[in-house]
């Protein structure tokens, strides 16, 4: 089972240093961090993305609530999945990631991101253009470079798990007098009658438990009754606020105090 825990980005519940040093990162799996600037920059590309469905191209609360989970347990899936892929040698060659774009068969996010939203219709040599479009922008067409990457980081990824969901199905073998037997079973039918005694129409008084067979039951599921070890504390409180008594005797030393300054000379 991989392990995987959430560490909060302000806290002290994770070792006696982090009181006093910043934590930069919002979770830890399988012993990757997910850093805050990373964490914050695949949220706002998520939220851009989903906007440009939105009316006005903006999101609610709720929306961006859904986001922030969404990216957490992206990071999640990606950080258990990569040691999979690494374990079973999948891997994504340029040649098969070109053929998402340039083949027969573009991939449906290459359609989505790249086809003209008007028509549906996708131009693979308008997609060749780009690099040498965004080579020619300068430093305007940088932050498009860095939407492409990602944009290529998350096609690899599907591609990925396109091929270990495939591996994990061709692996599967469902025999065919299974499938015929369970075809047959789904086409019987059965006529049934049956009585039902609610649990809560029997009177307590009805039934009796002894105390032998409460100690039985204990002594057989002694794990279910195990407790760590606690203390009971008692204490009480005294109220430390003076009372009229004490105020009023004070005032009375106050004003005494201030007679004796107002006779001395300076």
């Amino acid at each position: 089972m991989r392990c995987y825990r959430f560490v909060p980005v302000a806290g002290c519940l994770f070792g006696k240093s982090s009181m006093i040093s910043q934590q930069t990162a919002v979770g830890k799996v399988n012993g990757e961090s997910l850093e805050a600037a990373d964490f914050e920059r695949r949220v706002s590309d998520q939220e851009a993305m989903m906007s440009q469905n939105m009316p006005g191209n903006t999101l609610d609360a709720e929306s961006k609530q859904y986001i922030r989970e969404q990216v957490w347990n992206s990071f999640i899936n990606e950080q258990i999945t990569k040691v999979e892929y690494a374990k079973l040698g999948i891997v994504v060659t340029e040649a098969e990631l070109a053929d998402q774009y340039y083949g027969k068969h573009p991939h449906p996010m290459v359609l989505q991101q790249f086809g003209n939203p008007q028509t549906g219709e996708y131009n693979p040599e308008a997609v060749r253009a780009i690099p040498q479009q965004i080579r020619q922008s300068g430093a305007q067409g940088e932050e498009l470079r860095r939407q492409l990457i990602r944009f290529e980081q998350g096609l690899t990824e599907s591609l990925l798990d396109e091929k270990y969901k495939s591996l994990l199905k061709q692996g599967v073998y469902y025999p065919k007098w299974l499938a015929a037997q369970q075809e047959t079973e789904g086409k019987e039918l059965a006529n049934i009658s049956y009585v039902n005694v609610p649990y809560a129409t029997v009177a307590d008084s009805t039934v009796k438990v002894s105390a032998s067979e409460i100690n039985d039951y204990i002594q057989k599921h002694k794990s279910a009754f195990e407790m760590e070890e606690g203390r009971n504390i008692e204490y009480i409180t005294f109220d430390a606020l003076p009372s009229a008594a004490d105020s009023a005797a004070a005032l009375a030393e106050l004003n005494s105090l201030k007679a004796e300054l107002d006779t001395m000379k300076m």
